[in-house]
């Protein structure tokens, strides 16, 4: 298990894959005191899923207040029974922005919205960020599952209080309930951690603080990403990073679960490659890692996607500052590059026509993938 790392006034370590990241997850809701908030896009209806929804249920049973946001649409081979016992035990769960017209959480005019974070947030004072569901994609291999890889950062101090308050932002959209009145307002400085939304402006926009961050680069960007889609200005900062100088590293999957989103991605491969950055293919399991790292200074672990849908989509993502855990991640990202494959431009250009039509079109799609 990764260590912990102070920073400020809070700790924290970065959670390697499932096998790392789930136990350390129950083990924190099954310790909490007061209250379990979980905001999640995927919750799979199988072994996964029923161990998040025991655990869950041991701890309502127990009078913990308990609650649950998932996606009707990341989630929609969950049965709509499934949350029954949580509920009978004084838990409450709810989908967001559901598919049926009936339901309380349904918005039509807000369906192509999706409420994409992965979060846990235990008594207001842990919290779990990253890019893993609770379904079997994420298990190990050895224990049945995919094992896909993917990073979760756990964060203590005002950034788990911070996650505490946009989890309940989102409470109160979905159900007209009033948060807690112990919900601290959101702080105006993110500080050394911090957490970053794509739906909220000003500071703590996280497409605004990608786009700094790279912009105020001086010596590297490393980026992993399964949806590698920029849209042009993001493209234009990565560009203007290269010319001055910045190294940058991309990992990617080889095969995608979405073969379209590989297709979009993989067409604009020659542009990056003819500027000098630098492509790497993870072959197997699936990477499923949204990662940054800058300089080697600084760290954003989280949901967020570089495509336009995570744009429109609810993520969350946590930016930390500090030399040390940026070395640790970095440590991580060097092994994954040393059992992957990296592009070169000649070989790139060698695809088939077929191919690279096909590239074409879905890049001119990428705003409906």
């Amino acid at each position: 298990m990764s260590s912990y790392f102070s920073v400020g006034d809070a700790r924290v370590r970065l959670l390697r894959d499932g096998h790392e990241a789930f136990p350390a997850m129950y083990e924190a809701i099954l310790a909490a005191k007061t209250e379990v908030l979980v905001e999640m896009y995927w919750i799979g209806a199988d072994q996964v899923g029923r161990r998040l929804r025991e655990v869950l249920v041991e701890r309502a049973t127990r009078g913990v207040v308990v609650r649950v946001i998932y996606d009707a649409v990341g989630s929609l081979g969950l049965p709509d029974d499934f949350f029954a016992p949580l509920r009978d035990a004084g838990g409450s769960a709810i989908a967001f922005h559901a598919l049926w017209p009936f339901s309380r959480s349904f918005r039509v005019g807000r369906l192509d919205q999706r409420d994409h974070r992965k979060m846990v947030v235990i008594d207001g004072q842990r919290a779990f960020v990253g890019g893993l569901n609770f379904a079997l994609q994420w298990h190990p291999v050895s224990s049945g599952g995919a094992g896909w890889k993917d990073d979760v950062i756990e964060v203590s101090g005002q950034t788990a209080a911070a996650a505490r308050t946009l989890f309940y932002k989102s409470w109160k959209w979905l159900t007209g309930e009033a948060g807690p009145k112990d919900i601290r307002p959101l702080p105006r400085s993110p500080g050394a951690i911090g957490i970053f939304t794509s739906q909220r402006g000003g500071r703590r926009n996280l497409r605004a603080e990608l786009m700094r961050l790279i912009g105020n680069a001086r010596r590297s960007v490393d980026i992993t990403n399964p949806y590698f889609i920029p849209d042009y200005r993001m493209r234009r900062s990565l560009y203007r990073a290269r010319e001055r100088g910045v190294r940058i590293r991309i990992l990617l999957p080889e095969s995608s679960d979405i073969p379209v989103m590989q297709s979009a991605s993989e067409g604009l491969f020659d542009k990056f490659l003819r500027r000098g950055m630098e492509l790497y293919l993870w072959r197997t399991p699936f990477l499923h890692n949204k990662t940054v790292i800058i300089d080697g200074e600084i760290t954003v672990v989280g949901s967020f996607n570089f495509d336009e849908r995570s744009v429109r989509n609810l993520e969350a993502n946590v930016r930390v500052r500090d030399k040390l855990f940026a070395e640790e991640v970095t440590k991580g990202f060097e092994s994954d590059l040393a059992g992957s494959h990296r592009i070169t431009l000649e070989e790139w250009r060698s695809r088939s026509f077929t191919r690279q039509a096909f590239e074409s079109l879905a890049l001119s799609f990428r705003r409906f993938l």
